[in-house]
């Protein structure tokens, strides 16, 4: 029946994305070397779990078209915690998987794509302004916009405001100073938002 199948692709759902999460943050703690767990800090490796768990349990509630992007998603946050870098084959995968996202929902697609230049454009500025050296990284600005065009215009600023507040407040919290990973805050609200709130 109708509850048998929707059981059935919520479990397709959730494999496909433990697989995928599991690849991504095997990638992302490896890089950049060959994908190996022996070098990566216990602290990373936790975060990574939670990443791929919560890619799970999320899975069933959204489109299935964002379980390529989650991933690439998963990558940039593991790699920019643990290298202050966000790797551009990890925002060219995601750039795909937006554009595959975009595609498939041609209804919210203009709208979103313009969500996304304007995120992206925004940071670039913040960029230039920030001083010399630059304190925000272009690949930020990519994976800004990129995040933006995932979950459009009703969630894109409160998700730049969590990405440049968050860090500040665990700093505060913890009593830590020195860089933060921007974009490794900047992964995170995309996939909860995307998922729960679906398309406008």
């Amino acid at each position: 029946g109708p509850r048998d199948r929707a059981v059935q692709a919520a479990a397709i759902l959730i494999a496909g994305a433990l697989a995928l999460g599991s690849l991504a943050a095997v990638l992302g703690l490896a890089w950049p070397g060959w994908p190996r767990l022996t070098g990566a800090r216990s602290r990373a490796l936790w975060v990574a779990a939670g990443l791929v768990l919560g890619f799970a349990v999320l899975s069933p509630f959204g489109r299935w078209s964002l379980l390529p992007a989650g991933s690439a998603l998963i990558y940039l946050a593991l790699t920019d915690l643990r290298r202050f870098s966000l790797p551009w084959p990890g925002l060219v995968a995601l750039a795909m998987a937006t554009a595959l996202d975009l595609a498939l929902h041609p209804a919210t697609a203009k709208h979103r794509l313009l969500v996304g230049v304007v995120a992206g454009i925004f940071l670039l500025t913040l960029r230039h302004w920030s001083g010399k050296p630059p304190k925000i990284g272009e690949g930020d600005a990519v994976l800004a916009g990129l995040a933006a065009a995932l979950v459009g215009w009703r969630v894109a600023p409160a998700m730049m405001a969590l990405a440049a507040f968050a860090p500040l407040l665990w700093q505060l919290a913890t009593r830590r100073r020195g860089p933060v990973p921007f974009g490794f805050w900047l992964s995170l609200p995309p996939l909860p938002a995307a998922f729960l709130i679906g398309l406008e």
